[in-house]
């Protein structure tokens, strides 16, 4: 056969064009049969397994796990190893008679170096798998906004189940919003904010409110912070030099009243509340809100992180009409945290805190203040050696800022 002049095989090819079995029967008997019979892909695969491609082998591994729970990816262009989940996804072969890695709950995307470009680089289909429930991403990065969509949406015509998104850090991640809005049906988001050198990125917090609109009627818990990183840069880059963008990444995100379902929220004061006298434009044209026009009626924990200390006395009365009236305005709130920095606690900070804590024992709220060590305060009145202490502190604790899914 091998020996045959390609007309000859062509023409072979195409009188048995449809008679797979035929087909599969000389693809054994020659490979030059095969190189024709098969399509460009299948004839990339076996390249490489011949050729001991570690990809290409772990790849036909991953098909025989059937009791795979999770599962943690690399960041690359692996072609082989991104098909698999593809054509699980689509229930293609060899996923068209079974339910494609039917235990399969856990995700994690994560890279070898510090960071990676979330839009490419692994397949899209994870998302759209059976069993998965929970998508981590470690160190999405994103340098520039895309203005495609995925390849998925509107092709599968298949719904995602993941219910759990975990990003942290994420590196000046401007499509953040397409991870949520992949997932419809979305219960608990949690977002740790980080910047790098390399990157011109500041928190969008306005932007970052309008990734949440397709979760608003799912979403339940939902936590977002700065992470390390960002708050170590704060910290150094004090001064006019930053002001300006101090004044946007603490901007806050408006009302949840409409996140119907929501009941544990997590989320740096000022990107909660209005602060006073921080000479912010009032984004949403109107006088800053108390607590009960903010939060969800659904709510049933508040954790309040990076306490300003100058603004704490403000905070504390805003949590006390909360307490007084979530009887009425939430029936179901029984939990409130607060994370303050060490330092800043003195006498008159504890004797609000210890007012705080009566109110809430009478309304049977449980009340719990921690000592927060990343804490960063925008005090800009702080001292040049305030600062550099504040830095020193955030070496090494990193593990302190995740709270795993």
């Amino acid at each position: 056969m091998d020996r045959l002049p390609n007309e000859l095989l062509l023409l072979l090819g195409q009188y048995i064009d449809d008679d797979p079995f035929t087909k599969l029967v000389l693809s054994n008997c020659s490979r030059r049969l095969q190189s024709l019979f098969n399509s460009p892909r299948t004839c990339r695969w076996a390249a490489h397994l011949r050729e001991f491609s570690d990809e290409a082998w772990l790849g036909v591994l991953l098909t025989r796990l059937n009791n795979l729970k999770s599962i943690t990816l690399a960041y690359g262009d692996e072609e082989f190893m991104n098909s698999i989940f593809d054509k699980a996804a689509l229930r293609q072969a060899p996923f068209r008679t079974t339910t494609p890695f039917s235990f399969l709950q856990k995700v994690t995307l994560r890279s070898h170096f510090s960071l990676f470009q979330h839009t490419s680089g692994y397949s899209t289909g994870l998302f759209y798998l059976p069993a998965v429930r929970t998508m981590e991403g470690v160190g999405l990065w994103e340098s520039f906004p895309r203005s495609g969509k995925w390849n998925f949406r509107g092709v599968t015509g298949r719904m995602s189940l993941v219910t759990e998104l975990v990003m942290s850090p994420v590196y000046g991640c401007r499509g953040l919003g397409e991870w949520i809005e992949a997932c419809s049906k979305l219960e608990r988001l949690q977002v740790d904010i980080g910047i790098m050198e390399c990157v011109n990125y500041i928190f969008d917090p306005i932007g970052f409110r309008t990734c949440l609109v397709p979760c608003m009627k799912t979403l339940k818990d939902l936590c977002l912070r700065f992470h390390i990183s960002y708050k170590e840069d704060r910290a150094l880059r004090r001064g006019e030099e930053i002001y300006l963008h101090l004044l946007r990444d603490d901007f806050p995100l408006g009302s949840f009243r409409e996140f119907y379902v929501l009941e544990h929220l997590s989320m740096r004061h000022a990107n909660l509340v209005q602060l006073p006298n921080t000479n912010i434009e009032d984004r949403y044209g109107a006088a800053p809100q108390s607590l009960l026009d903010l939060l969800p009626a659904s709510l049933k924990s508040l954790e309040i992180t990076d306490v300003v200390h100058i603004y704490f006395p403000e905070l504390v009365s805003a949590l006390e009409e909360l307490v007084r009236l979530h009887v009425t305005f939430m029936p179901e709130f029984e939990r409130l945290v607060l994370y303050l920095q060490g330092d800043d606690v003195g006498p008159a900070e504890a004797t609000l805190v210890d007012h705080l804590t009566t109110v809430c024992e009478r309304m049977w709220v449980c009340l719990t203040v921690k000592d927060d060590p990343f804490c960063t305060s925008i005090d800009m009145a702080e001292s040049t050696h305030r600062r550099g202490s504040l830095a020193e502190a955030g070496t090494g604790l990193w593990g302190g800022l995740i709270i795993a899914g």
